[in-house]
């Protein structure tokens, strides 16, 4: 895995696997889980009058947390199904308080996890970007194409902030043009704003 995915409750690598294997997919549907977990939990933290609805929230809830590698809450969410089922209001009412605090301590995490990520992905340039565009900056130098297409499309695969996703689309322009000059001045003016 390319990024750190530490997120206490999950585990992660099951998520991804789960959801397709591919980490940044996995951040949506985790984004997805936040989003239905906040508009379910309102209907869950009043002991339900109607306990089959109630366990349809449930059932709802434990594919959810399965899916994304929340297997503890998924399991506590599948107890809770089995006694709305079975019209047991007394286990309910008993862990229905704890699960709704679990779940929403889940969301929180998670959260906090995907924002931090996010503000990781936008901070200062990593120092691989800023070895691919020196190498670049050789490449188009000595006009090496093999070489400079490669290097484009090695920074296109890596977080890159809008400045930066802006410059290397204007490289790739002079570069199609053989503005092999333009393309160097280009990373120039992105060392000098400190970008690179």
């Amino acid at each position: 895995m390319n990024k750190t995915w530490d997120i206490p409750g999950l585990d992660t690598e099951k998520g991804i696997s789960m959801t397709g294997g591919k980490e940044d997919f996995y951040m949506k549907v985790l984004a997805l889980f936040c989003e239905d977990v906040m508009i379910r939990l309102p209907q869950l933290e009043a002991m339900p009058e109607d306990l089959s609805v109630f366990a349809g929230q449930a059932h709802a809830l434990k594919g959810a947390c399965a899916s994304i590698g929340a297997e503890e809450v998924s399991s506590h969410a599948a107890l809770l199904e089995q006694a709305g089922k079975a019209g047991d209001a007394e286990f309910v009412q008993e862990n229905l308080g704890s699960f709704v605090k679990e779940i929403g301590d889940l969301v929180k995490i998670i959260s906090g996890a995907l924002e931090k990520m996010e503000n990781a992905e936008t901070e200062a340039p990593s120092s691989l970007i800023t070895q691919y565009i020196q190498l670049l900056s050789t490449a188009l130098k000595s006009e090496n194409i093999a070489e400079i297409d490669r290097l484009i499309d090695e920074i296109g695969r890596q977080p890159l902030d809008a400045r930066m996703k802006a410059a290397l689309d204007q490289i790739s322009d002079e570069v199609l043009m053989a503005e092999f000059a333009n393309a160097v001045e280009i990373i120039n003016n992105l060392k000098k704003q400190g970008a690179v």
